[in-house]
């Protein structure tokens, strides 16, 4: 409000237009966080119509040009987020052809490098998210090429190493659709070793805990694909150590709570191939307790209540094939009426 009065009364005003901007994506980016997806798209639509007009109106865009860029990236992840991938996939070409542009007329700027880099990843994370698996690992190679080079120009620089074990997280993800599981495994552990590094060093940044437990997941998954199985709930329950600390301390950030429940829900898988039910149905209960209330708390997000839903029917095959009955039909019926 206090940006758009001035813009209304000063319109002429390139930096008051660019502080209305860059208050629209700020706010964005806080309901990103807070998973209200759909707000967050129209905040980055509103931030973007104004860096348009400043990239259209001044003669020295190039800073303009580059918040239009993560504008759009930013714009065409929360897209994907509430299911328009045609829409997701039109900001990102966007922002990547922003990028592209702006790192080839500034070869030697590490920030126009780095901004090009998290338009591939996010790009790249989008197209795993939505079955659009065609070019991720191109797109993931892309990203830790530029990523080493960044790390070697400028080694203090801790943002550029959590992009590249970003970019080896996505190249596992990516690798995974071609079922070739030592390199997954190879990758996801790269990723894990340089976050493990990071959060160690940067502990008060919630993204490199959050990213560490994440990308442990990942290579729990991977090992149960290969059959490794003990060190697979291993790594499940490490992310779990760490998911559980920060939803604890961050309660109003629906993600972490979410990521939590992932880890316990993919636990029960592993410990139900290891005989272990009664773990199992119990790890897989605490993953329906945190979806429950964040189905209650998120009434509006249909993926919240599918994954509740999901939970209750894995739950019911659980109790069937223990020979519980009753019980597995209480859970059906859940799932169900979900």
């Amino acid at each position: 409000e206090y940006y758009e009065k001035f813009v209304a009364e000063r319109g002429d005003d390139p930096n008051l237009q660019a502080g209305l901007a860059a208050a629209h994506l700020r706010v964005g980016g806080i309901l990103s966080m807070l998973g209200n997806h759909t707000r967050a798209v129209e905040e980055y639509g509103q931030g973007i119509h104004v860096l348009e007009r400043l990239v259209a109106g001044e003669t020295d865009v190039d800073k303009y040009r580059a918040d239009l860029g993560t504008a759009y990236r930013r714009l065409g992840r929360d897209l994907s987020y509430v299911g328009r991938t045609d829409d997701s996939q039109d900001a990102f070409q966007k922002s990547i052809s922003i990028g592209e542009k702006l790192a080839a007329e500034n070869p030697k700027s590490l920030e126009r490098q780095s901004e090009l880099a998290s338009a591939y990843g996010d790009f790249c994370t989008a197209c795993l998210r939505t079955g659009h698996h065609d070019q991720t690992v191109p797109l993931a190679k892309k990203v830790i090429d530029i990523s080493k080079a960044l790390t070697v120009a400028d080694p203090d620089n801790s943002d550029y190493l959590g992009s590249l074990a970003g970019a080896y997280n996505i190249l596992g993800w990516s690798l995974e659709q071609n079922g070739n599981w030592d390199e997954v495994v190879n990758a996801y552990r790269k990723s894990c070793e340089i976050l493990e590094e990071l959060a160690a060093a940067e502990s008060e940044i919630l993204g490199r805990r959050h990213a560490l437990a994440g990308s442990s997941h990942n290579l729990a998954l991977a090992l149960y694909e290969m059959g490794k199985w003990d060190e697979a709930e291993g790594f499940f329950r490490k992310a779990i150590q760490i998911s559980e600390v920060l939803a604890a301390e961050n309660p109003s950030v629906v993600k972490y709570r979410v990521f939590l429940a992932n880890h316990w829900s993919d636990l029960s898988i592993v410990e139900k191939k290891m005989n272990k039910c009664d773990e199992a149905l119990a790890s897989l209960q605490k993953s329906i307790d945190i979806r429950e209330e964040i189905a209650r708390q998120q009434a509006g997000v249909a993926t919240y209540q599918w994954m509740l839903a999901t939970d209750y029917n894995n739950q019911g095959l659980m109790l069937w094939e223990m020979q519980s009955h009753d019980m597995a039909s209480v859970s059906f019926q859940k799932a169900r009426d979900i």
